[in-house]
Order: structure tokens, then sequence, then C-alpha cells
């Protein structure tokens, strides 16, 4: 549950211009890290339209790969906005040198 309250907050940060780049790179790297361990036992056994016929947990394989699935989705938008964030702060340091240092 603390993965999505943590890519819930980087979200909310990016929607008012406050995201330091550092931490959205850290919450894909601990969901691409969980997701990697869950992987073994989920991707080869899990088919995708399993995990979509039924709302409720109808096995603990289903439901790991379900996770799975989750933590491979922060993992791709918390990347994202540390991708985007990092360009912008390298393009604003680039562009706020003095004059004088050259370009």
């Amino acid at each position: 549950m603390g993965i999505y309250l943590a890519a819930s907050f980087v979200s909310l940060l990016a929607a008012f211009d406050r995201l330091p780049w550092l931490f959205a790179a850290s919450v894909a790297a601990v969901a691409l890290i969980w997701a990697s361990s869950l992987a073994p036992r989920a991707f080869p056994n899990v088919r995708i339209s399993e995990m979509f016929s039924a709302w409720e947990m109808a096995n603990e394989r289903i439901e790991e790969g379900r996770e799975m699935y989750g933590l491979l989705i922060i993992f791709f938008c918390m990347s994202i906005l540390a991708l985007a964030r990092s360009r912008e702060r390298r393009r604003f340091l680039l562009h706020s040198r003095p004059a004088s240092e050259g370009r």
C-alpha cells in the first residue's frame, strides 16, 4: 500500500511543479525491484485474461500477477516523470549560466 501512496505523492508534487527528479526515480526503482521479485512466480503462470476474469481474489497466483503489473505501471509512470523533471532541471541549469561563463 505504501508504494501506491508514494506514487500518488510524486504525482501530486509533479502536478504542482515541485517534484525533485530523484524522488520519482527512487519510487520507480523500488517498484521495479519489487515487481522483479514477483515476476518469477507471476509472469509465467498468469495469463492476462485471468487477471480480469473476476474482481475478487481468485487465488494467490492471480493476485501476484496483478500486483506485478501494477508495480510495472508505477515504474513506467515514475520513470517518465523522473526523466522529464531531470531534463527540465538540466535545461534550466544550462540556460541560467551567466554570459561570462560561455555556453
